[in-house]
């Protein structure tokens, strides 16, 4: 909870403090032509990386806890508590050096702050970022010494027992190995990606205007401003290309994996397993990417025109871009554990990305799920509220498997999560665990995990986002593993 609560404050002082940076910079510095010191065109795109290394080290549990992140986000704070207390002893400095703004909007936003206006905006501003990062440099520091559980080891133990076991079953097979080959199609959508991106290099702009200062100590200043004016005048351009190589990589990604099956074959460690009713392949989260948030209000036009026109397998594409589907989540939180397979859909049409997809009939899919079920070393089950589902949490229980088996609760409404709960407690009725889940209230929890007697650990947070998700998956595979 008190990780949840620092996130949660990081995540908001983060959200202010980008859009402030958006609406001074873009709004009111680039449309004036303000020309500014090469010490502040030097301080833009630091301020702009030690947000978001801040949202990155705060909401990623696991990558961003070594010992670099760590410094790195330690040394940012540290810089802009200093900054902010330099500030301090120059007001009268900034509002001297604020009079030189020629945008009149600047001194009308300002003036409603009254007589010390700029100092006042340039403290709150670089205040809000050295809180961003203090926040950030404390939920980073929590999650690297927090011990999970019963387990009595921290996150980056827990994924390193995981890797040693893992290792213990052989390396895994190239990745080119799992790659169709004569998918000829996926190459050229891949190729045309890296194209798209090329693309706005091709308009002109301002940015070879741009007078050199000369000198080793102008150097990094006129890039900067070379790169800050490439990246201003061709913005539309670059933000529609980003999105529209993203789908085409997407779809190349889709078009070159491999049959699940083949992929059982390279790959001789036992299989992670994913469970789940077709209906639940497109439940999302809401994502820790900072890109994708800032997509998602920029892409409603394009959902909406998709929508109208009945393009279903599109539109699924454009979503995925902007929010994380649940089963990438899990996929990511498995990296490096083994084969991550699933039944694929009859009929599957638009990209899915995850688990690789074994298709089979409908006369057989019980059989290979069920030897996938004794064979797996990890089987994540996503409660759902269809047959099917039933089915494979009976099966489970029925051949002693149970206790592989990660339980996740998708988001959405509390009444569809306790439906889906009480299906599940239903699909256990006359094991040693009913009794213990029909007791426990399902509206906070994400996942569980079945242990021996009737026990069940059951993971739980305030919110479901891709952070819980990926922390939930990663706990549950380190207590099967462990």
């Amino acid at each position: 909870m008190l990780y949840g609560l620092i996130w949660s404050a990081c995540r908001l002082v983060c959200a202010v403090s980008l859009s402030v940076f958006i609406a001074i910079y873009f709004f009111l510095a680039i449309p004036s032509d303000y020309e500014v010191q090469p010490v502040w065109l030097i301080a833009q795109p630091i301020l702009l990386g030690s947000v978001i290394l801040s949202w990155r080290a705060a909401g990623h549990p696991i990558r961003s806890l070594g010992a670099l992140p760590l410094a790195l986000l330690i040394l940012f704070a540290a810089s802009f508590v200093q900054i902010v207390t330099s500030l301090l002893n120059r007001r009268e400095a900034i509002v001297s050096y604020s009079k030189n703004f020629p945008d009149p909007r600047w001194h009308e936003l300002l003036s409603r702050l009254g007589p010390d206006g700029p100092f006042i905006f340039f403290l709150g501003a670089t205040g809000g970022v050295a809180l961003v990062l203090i926040l950030g440099a404390i939920a980073a520091l929590y999650a690297r010494f927090w011990r999970v559980g019963k387990t009595g080891m921290t996150l980056r133990n827990l994924s390193r027992r995981v890797r040693e076991t893992v290792a213990n079953f052989g390396d895994a097979p190239s990745l080119f190995r799992l790659l169709d080959w004569y998918r000829w199609k996926g190459w050229i959508a891949g190729a045309a990606a890296g194209a798209v991106l090329l693309l706005p290099l091709l308009l002109p702009g301002r940015e070879f205007q741009i007078p050199g200062t000369g000198g080793i100590y102008g150097a990094l200043p006129d890039l900067v401003a070379r790169l800050v004016t490439f990246a201003n005048d061709r913005l539309l351009a670059l933000t529609a290309a980003t999105i529209v190589a993203l789908l085409l990589w997407r779809l190349a990604r889709w078009l070159t994996l491999a049959d699940g099956r083949i992929v059982l074959d390279a790959d001789k460690r036992p299989p992670m397993l994913l469970l789940r009713s077709f209906r639940d392949d497109h439940a999302t989260v809401l994502p820790i990417d900072l890109w994708r948030r800032l997509l998602h209000p920029l892409l409603w036009p394009i959902r909406f025109l998709l929508f109208m026109i009945g393009a279903h397998g599109l539109l699924i594409s454009v979503r995925a871009i902007t929010r994380r589907r649940l089963e990438e989540v899990a996929a990511r939180s498995l990296t490096d554990a083994g084969p991550f397979i699933a039944v694929g859909g009859r009929g599957e049409g638009p990209p899915e990305l995850g688990a690789f997809r074994a298709h089979v009939t409908d006369d057989e899919w019980q059989y290979y799920v069920k030897r996938w079920l004794t064979d797996a070393r990890i089987v994540v089950l996503v409660a759902g509220l269809t047959p099917s589902v039933r089915w494979e949490l009976t099966t489970a229980a029925e051949i002693g498997a149970l206790d592989k088996v990660i339980l996740l609760i998708p988001p959405g409404a509390a009444s569809e999560i306790i439906a889906r709960w009480r299906y599940a407690c239903e699909s256990l009725v006359g094991t040693a665990w009913h009794e213990r889940l029909i007791r426990t209230d399902p509206r906070s929890i994400l996942a569980v995990r079945f242990a021996e007697g009737g026990r069940i650990a059951a993971i739980s947070s305030w919110t479901r986002s891709e952070r819980q998700y990926d922390l939930a998956v990663r706990i549950g595979q380190g207590i099967v593993v462990a």
